[in-house]
């Protein structure tokens, strides 16, 4: 079953239903009285079709039924998006939690943390009800993004924490000095991701800039509660008990300090294999294609899916077809004859297939026939004689009997069948009306000559009424017929289903260029999909740009010099680079949802390396080796907990956001490693032991982080 009109020569043709081309299905289309996409609409609706669909199902077990069409796949993604929100947002927190209590190496610390996270998430839902007001198939990916990021601040913060706990420091003291060490790097970690979250609200596509709205307000949302919330609870904490932080052991700095030592003393491969991996990756990354089929973004298994390919493969139509509007019937019936001399157009479905066409000149043909018979009469006929027909057959039979002589002297033995059968019928019929009683045949005879006379004469009749009949008049049609094809204003709307594969974007223009050139007001969904392409294709080169201008413009901002500014950004250009050109050898294709994972690595891709450097300018005698010893370990925990929040999207049926989760965990695995190996090795080779920063450099920003504290 479909619930929007497919290409069917008649859409209600064999009572209503269409037949596959195998003839083994069966199509009716039921249309919404409703063109409206609001749940309260399509809920009801769909609800209603399906409980028919499970009545015939118990009814009739082994007849296999579905449904299809926009207002189907509208209820299922609401369903599918639900249930995906709930799973990975669940998962998200408690791989979250796992990786904290690991890294940690306890219970206390990481619970402050997820108190802290979590209420951040919930301020965001409240910064969601006054705007948008609602949840999309992309922004519902915001919850596992926030438990993946918004966990970072924290853990820089107790890192600094535990560190100074362990160095024997006094208690509300590390609170203290924790957060004036990690608020630089958390300021602008926390800035820059927020610039590739907001730069999407520059852009035409109002699913991103919605993403961009409630993701930045969201990470702003984290960084307050781990800058200020969890000090909070850490001093609060301390007041029942000093032993938070003190036995914290580091995480894996030996293994961390190892690999930074083999990267520097191998500085030479290690950065010619980064920067060739890097330029190839990059290279074939303008291979990776574009998925116009929005199909392949939602569950294989749904109901709507499922036939929609049975539509495609059984019935070579589709449901997605285009609307032209008229004023007069007469425009319309124009129109249809354009339409369907289109190459790309299947078939046009308008209020004129139930109006005859030029019904004057048929006015004026049926006028001349019911003048020429008015005069016609059949005289009743008289009792058979059987002796007289019997001759008369007899006589035939020699006839034919003379002519199959003829054709066989004549043309041979290949035109003589049919003469030779028709003598042998004839000689059977005289043999069998020579053997009965003449009286009974006679009788018999009559019979049948009388029901014949009564059906010609009949037929006859009814014809010679047909011919007084008056032009028809549009009142005439069905409400329901006129109401689908008349709109309240006056106007007529033919709906153009395609010929083509409206799923390949190639063939999709074809189809919307032809129709837009005999009507330029043509409307429909495979037109709005094309919109919504488009205006997704420049969204994304938008906040990829603006993401990049702003991101560079922060992290220089907080740095003053272009050498480390240039330093913090090869992770991400190794990262962006590396991570495009690994979608185009695995077959990834960009989609509606996951077109927002380079706005959103660009952002996250400068965090780690912002971090090392804010490292190095505080403890410039620890070098690039003892930088990612500390910090790195924070690096990777803080990375860690991303890939278990964006990684979580993967369990996700959605396909897109499903998609989405396996870019990000790709980049970000790809941006740490290029992070703790390739950055320390890039500073060392460009003599950069990091700095202190000048006192006059960010006086604001370090009252202000100690202020609270």
């Amino acid at each position: 079953m479909a619930d929007t009109a497919g290409n069917a020569d008649d859409p209600f043709a064999d009572g209503g239903w269409k037949v596959s081309v195998k003839k083994d299905a069966l199509l009716v289309a039921i249309h919404p009285a409703d063109s409206s996409d609001d749940f309260d609409f399509i809920v009801p609706f769909f609800e209603t079709c399906h409980g028919v669909i499970d009545r015939l199902k118990t009814k009739y077990p082994g007849v296999e039924i579905g449904m299809t069409g926009q207002p189907a796949s509208i209820y299922f993604q609401r369903d599918v998006v639900g249930k995906d929100l709930e799973l990975t947002s669940l998962v998200s927190l408690v791989l979250v939690f796992i990786v904290v209590v690991w890294g940690f190496r306890g219970l206390g610390l990481p619970f402050l943390a997820m108190v802290s996270l979590v209420c951040a998430i919930v301020w965001t839902f409240g910064a969601i009800h006054f705007s948008p007001g609602h949840l999309n198939l992309i922004t519902t990916a915001f919850v596992s993004m926030l438990l993946g990021l918004g966990a970072d601040y924290g853990i820089y913060v107790l890192s600094q924490f535990a560190e100074r706990r362990r160095a024997d420091g006094e208690y509300f003291e590390s609170i203290r000095g924790a957060v004036l060490a990690a608020g630089p790097g958390i300021l602008t970690g926390a800035f820059t991701t927020c610039a590739g979250f907001f730069t999407l609200m520059l852009t035409d596509f109002p699913g991103f800039r919605e993403l961009g709205q409630i993701a930045g307000v969201g990470i702003l949302l984290c960084m307050l509660a781990m800058l200020v919330l969890l000090p909070c609870l850490l001093a609060s904490a301390g007041r029942l008990t000093r032993s938070l932080g003190a036995g914290v052991t580091g995480l894996t700095e030996r293994v961390l300090g190892a690999t930074a030592t083999f990267a520097l003393e191998n500085s030479l491969p290690v950065l010619v294999a980064f920067g060739i991996g890097s330029f190839v990756l990059l290279v074939e990354g303008f291979n990776t294609e574009f998925d116009y089929n929005l199909l392949n973004m939602e569950p294989e298994n749904t109901e709507p899916v499922v036939y929609e390919h049975v539509l495609q493969k059984d019935f070579e139509i589709t449901p997605d077809t285009v609307m032209v509007t008229t004023k007069t019937l007469d425009e319309a019936s124009e129109k249809k004859k354009q339409l369907e001399k289109l190459a790309s157009v299947g078939n046009v479905d308008s209020l004129t297939n139930y109006i005859p066409s030029r019904p004057e000149e048929k006015q004026a043909v049926l006028s001349r026939i019911a003048s020429e018979v008015h005069g016609v009469r059949f005289d009743k006929p008289s009792a058979v004689d059987v002796d007289s027909l019997a001759a008369s057959l007899d006589a035939v039979r020699k006839k034919l009997k003379e002519l199959k002589l003829g054709l066989l002297m004549a043309y041979g033995g290949e035109h003589v069948l049919a003469a030779a059968d028709g003598e042998e019928n004839l000689q059977r019929a005289l043999e069998a009306m020579r053997k009965g009683p003449k009286g009974e045949v006679g009788r018999r005879l009559t019979a049948y000559q009388e029901a014949s006379f009564r059906d010609l004469s009949g037929g006859f009749e009814g014809f010679r009424r047909l011919l007084t009949a008056r032009p028809f008049r549009l009142e005439q049609l069905p409400e329901a017929i006129r109401a689908r094809y008349r709109g309240k204003s006056g106007r007529y709307v033919l709906f153009v289903s395609p010929r083509v594969d409206v799923r390949l974007e190639s063939q999709a223009k074809l189809f919307i260029a032809q129709t837009g050139a005999v009507s330029p007001g043509v409307t429909g969904v495979p037109i709005l999909i094309d919109e919504v392409m488009t205006l997704l294709r420049r969204g994304f080169k938008q906040a990829t740009a603006y993401s990049l201008i702003a991101v560079i413009l922060l992290v220089f901002f907080d740095f003053r010099t272009m050498k480390e500014t240039l330093l913090a950004l090869t992770p991400l250009v190794v990262s962006l680079s590396a991570t495009v050109g690994l979608m185009a050898l695995t077959g990834t294709k960009f989609n509606p949802a996951n077109f927002v994972s380079i706005p959103i690595l660009t952002g996250l891709g400068m965090a780690y390396g912002v971090y090392l450097l804010h490292r190095l300018r505080q403890d410039p005698e620890a070098g690039p080796v003892g930088a990612v010893r500390t910090t790195g370990r924070s690096i990777l925990l803080s990375c860690l907990t991303s890939l278990a929040g964006f990684g979580s999207l993967m369990l996700a049926r959605n396909r897109g956001l499903h998609s989405l989760g396996r870019i990000l965990v790709g980049g970000l695995g790809i941006c740490l490693l290029a992070s703790l190996v390739m950055l320390p090795t890039l500073a060392e080779l460009v003599g950069y032991r990091g700095r202190r920063p000048r006192e006059d450099e960010a006086p604001l920003r370090d009252s202000l982080l100690g202020f609270h504290v």
